[in-house]
C-alpha cells in the first residue's frame, strides 16, 4: 500500500468516525425541537444554558477569520494573503455550524419566516440575524469569486464526480485566462469590505445585547462591544494559525519558509499584543466591578466561588496567560509548533471564557429577595447537540480542504 492510498484509507475513516457524534447531535437537535420544555426543566433554572455560550464561541471564530481574511483579500497585507483563502472558508462554516445550537435553543423553526415577514426594527437580536445573514451571503459569495477559476481548472483535470462538482461549482462557466479570474478576484475584494462591513457590525450588535442587560450587572456595560471585536480578531488570529499548521501536518505537506516567517513573526506578534490587552482590559473590569455592588456577587462566584477552579485555570490561565508567555519568550515564540500550541490553548480556554461569562451572568436571581443562586448543568443532549455541531464543522473543513484550493494565493 503506498502512501496516497494510505492517507485516503485513514481521511475516509476520520470523516466515519465525525459522523458518529454528528448523528448523535442530530438526534438531540430533533429532540430539543420536539421535547425541548421537558427536557430543560429538570437541568436548568436559566434561560440561556449551554447552547447560547456555543453559538457565540462559533460566531466570535467566524468574525476573526472575516477579519483576517479581509486583510489578505482586500487589503492585501501579505502576510495574510497567505492563509486568507482558507480563512474565508472557515469563517463560512463557523457561522454555519453556529446556527445549529442556536435554532436548537430557539425551536420553533416553523416560526423562522415571521423574521422576514414582522421584522423588529426595534430589537438588537432583529439587527444581530439580519447582519449575520448579509455577512454569510457576500462572504459565500466572495469565496465562490476567489476560486471559481481554480474550479473550472480542476473540472479539465480531473473526471468522474469531482469534474461534475466542479462544472456545478462554476456554475457554467467555461474561461480559466488570466482575465477572467483577475477580474473576479477584484469582485471578491469589494465582496471582502462588504463581508467585513456586516461581519463587524453583527459582532458589535451582539455584544450590545449582552452590554445593556442592566439586570445582570456583571454583563452590563459600555466597553462590552468593543471587546467583542477584539476577542473576535484574537480568535480568528488562534484558529488560523491553528488550522493551517494542523492541515500541513496532518496531509504531510511542509509549511514554507514565507509562511513560517509569517506565523513565528507578524502573526504571533499581533497575537500577543491582542492578549496583552485582554489581560489589562480584564484588570481593568474586575477594578471597577469592585466600586459597584450590583456586580460583586457575579465576580465573586468567578474569583472565589464554585467556578473558581475552572476560571483560573482556563479563563485566566489558558485563555490569557499561558499562551501570552508561549509567545513572548525567544525559545518558544519562534517555533511553529510552540505557536500552534498557544493558539490550542487559547481556544480552549476561550470556549470556557464565553461558557462562565454567558451561565455565571445569570446564576444570581434578578430578584434580590429570592435568595441563593439559581442552578444550571449542561444535560447530555445538550452536549449531543454541542459535540455534534463542533464535529459537523470539523466534517465541513476537511472535506472543503479536500475540494477546494484553500493554499492558493491570488497576486
Amino acid at each position: 500500500m503506498n502512501g496516497e492510498s494510505r492517507t485516503s484509507i485513514l481521511f475516509y475513516l476520520w470523516l466515519s468516525l465525525l459522523l458518529v457524534p454528528i448523528a448523535l447531535g442530530a438526534y438531540g437537535f430533533y429532540l430539543f425541537l420536539v421535547y425541548k420544555g421537558t427536557l430543560l426543566e429538570a437541568t436548568s433554572e436559566i434561560p440561556w444554558g449551554i447552547f447560547i455560550p456555543t453559538y457565540v464561541f462559533f460566531v466570535v471564530l467566524s468574525t476573526g477569520c472575516c477579519i483576517v481574511s479581509t486583510l489578505g483579500n482586500s487589503f492585501r497585507f501579505k502576510g495574510f494573503r497567505l492563509i486568507s483563502v482558507r480563512a474565508t472558508f472557515v469563517a463560512i462554516i463557523t457561522l454555519l455550524c453556529g446556527y445549529i445550537p442556536l435554532m436548537a435553543h430557539l425551536g420553533h423553526l416553523e416560526r423562522m419566516g415571521n423574521f422576514v415577514t414582522t421584522p423588529n426594527l426595534v430589537s438588537s437580536m432583529w439587527w444581530m440575524s439580519t447582519f449575520y445573514f448579509m455577512y454569510l451571503l457576500f462572504e459565500i459569495t466572495e469565496f465562490w469569486f476567489l476560486t471559481r477559476g481554480e474550479a473550472v481548472k480542476l473540472s479539465k483535470v480531473t473526471k468522474g464526480i469531482k469534474s461534475t462538482f466542479y462544472r456545478l461549482y462554476a456554475l457554467g462557466t467555461k474561461s480559466d485566462s488570466k482575465e477572467s479570474i483577475d477580474r473576479d478576484i477584484r469582485v471578491a475584494v469589494y465582496l471582502g469590505y462588504i463581508a467585513l462591513v456586516f461581519a463587524l457590525s453583527a459582532h458589535f450588535t451582539l455584544g450590545s445585547i449582552f452590554s445593556r442587560m442592566e439586570s445582570r450587572a456583571i454583563w452590563f456595560g459600555a466597553f462590552l462591544p468593543f471587546n467583542f471585536l477584539i476577542s473576535g480578531l484574537r480568535a480568528g488570529i488562534a484558529i488560523n494559525i491553528f488550522v493551517v499548521v494542523m492541515t500541513h501536518f496532518l496531509t504531510r505537506r511542509p509549511l514554507s519558509d514565507e509562511l513560517k516567517g509569517f506565523i513565528t513573526g507578524p502573526l504571533r506578534k499581533l497575537f500577543a499584543f491582542l492578549l496583552a490587552f485582554a489581560i489589562l482590559y480584564f484588570d481593568w473590569l474586575v477594578t471597577m466591578s469592585g466600586l459597584h455592588l450590583e456586580s460583586y456577587w457575579g465576580w465573586e462566584i468567578l474569583l472565589s466561588g464554585p467556578y473558581a477552579a475552572a476560571f483560573w485555570l482556563l479563563n485566566i490561565g489558558c485563555s490569557k496567560l499561558i499562551p501570552f508567555l508561549i509567545l513572548i519568550l525567544p525559545w518558544t515564540g519562534r517555533s511553529v509548533k510552540w505557536v500552534t500550541l498557544a493558539s490550542f490553548i487559547f481556544l480552549v480556554g476561550n470556549y470556557n471564557l464565553r461558557y462562565q461569562w454567558t451561565i455565571v451572568g445569570q446564576l444570581p436571581p434578578v430578584d434580590p429577595l429570592a435568595g441563593g443562586l439559581l442552578h444550571y448543568a449542561p444535560s447530555l443532549y445538550e452536549a449531543f447537540v454541542v459535540f455534534g455541531a463542533l464535529s459537523l464543522c470539523m466534517f465541513l473543513y476537511s472535506i472543503g480542504n479536500k475540494l477546494f484550493p484553500l493554499d492558493m494565493e491570488h497576486p
